[in-house]
């Protein structure tokens, strides 16, 4: 990430595998959508994703998800609300890096000010296989989510050119 990119989106998932490609399927979604944002894919290491989100005030993460919850159902964490280990472990399909990073960040005290995890419950993850109909059609309400949520959060030097 370039240190002007105070807010930054991150995209879990392979594109290859069913209902694990919600995110980088978000992030295409998302091109063009949003100003000084960074929007990166697959970042599925705990290093990937610290080095993806260092230095931001406000990190995204979108990932599909695999617990007891119906398919499409959008799960939304953020660092306010979050138990880290049990609710990662519970609802991120990548919840160990994302785990193992958000722990080191805060052990380094780098975590962005903002963390807000939107994680997609999943059907299938079989390679080669598209999303799955019931995670496809609730892409766009992440889209807008997460719009509302990058554009609610401006950032002190953006309050001031308003």
């Amino acid at each position: 990430m370039m240190a002007r990119d105070k807010k930054v989106v991150i995209a879990l998932g392979n594109r290859f595998r069913g209902d694990d490609a919600i995110g980088p399927t978000v992030a295409d979604l998302l091109v063009g959508r949003l100003d000084n944002c960074a929007i990166l894919e697959g970042q599925d290491d705990a290093m990937a994703i610290l080095n993806a989100w260092e230095g931001a005030e406000l990190a995204v993460v979108v990932d599909a998800a695999s617990s007891d919850a119906p398919v499409g159902t959008i799960h939304r964490l953020d660092n306010f609300t979050m138990t880290v280990a049990k609710d990662l472990a519970r609802c991120s399909s990548h919840g160990v890096g994302l785990v193992e990073a958000i722990e080191l960040s805060k052990a380094l005290g780098c975590l962005p000010a903002q963390l807000v995890i939107y994680a997609v419950e999943a059907k299938s993850f079989e390679t080669g296989a598209p999303l799955s109909p019931e995670v496809e059609e609730v892409a766009g309400a992440v889209v807008r989510q997460i719009v509302a949520e990058v554009m609610s959060s401006a950032l002190p030097e953006e309050a001031s050119h308003a």
